[in-house]
């Protein structure tokens, strides 16, 4: 994940221009809304980080390391199809981190746990809604709860030209 965030916000980076500006389609306040620099710390530290290390501190709970991976092929369709449909250019940022990394240990895990028969139908099944779940919890409402056009946490011109036209 941390890996991830790096393509996103530091190099490349220009995830925010991507997701309010060409994504979201903000043209006065791009720089904050919807998404905006505290709300992306929280997202992307404390709840993403959270869930990753709970998943690494309980590895015998194969249907919490299943939505671990499921999060991660999430990314995929997101960044993979969803966004560049959208923008309509091939690369934004985050798609080589999950196409090189989420993907490739999204599909040994699923091998891995099924060929060593660790995961029943109901890791499966439990993965899949928690999978969902974090889904809403770490993007979905965070976006909703925090995004304000009058938010004090911009992100800075630097990184609003990182991925510009």
């Amino acid at each position: 994940m941390l890996a991830h965030q790096v393509e996103e916000y530091g190099y490349p980076g220009g995830f925010p221009t991507v997701t309010n500006l060409m994504v979201m389609g903000e043209k006065d306040i791009p720089d904050r809304y919807p998404l905006n620099a505290n709300q992306c710390m929280i997202s992307n530290t404390l709840l993403t980080y959270f869930f990753y290390i709970a998943a690494i501190s309980f590895p015998g709970l194969i249907w919490l390391g299943l939505a671990q991976v499921g999060l991660g092929l999430f990314q995929v369709l997101a960044h993979g199809i969803a966004v560049p449909v959208r923008i309509k250019r091939l690369y934004n940022p985050g798609l080589a981190t999950t196409l090189f990394l989420f993907l490739p240990v999204g599909i040994y895990y699923i091998r891995y746990v099924t060929t060593n028969n660790l995961a029943s139908t109901g890791d499966f099944v439990l993965g899949f809604f928690v999978t969902f779940g974090a889904v809403v919890a770490l993007f979905l409402l965070p976006i909703i709860l925090l995004r304000s056009k009058q938010s004090k946490y911009p992100f800075s011109e630097a990184e609003m030209r990182r991925f510009a036209g």
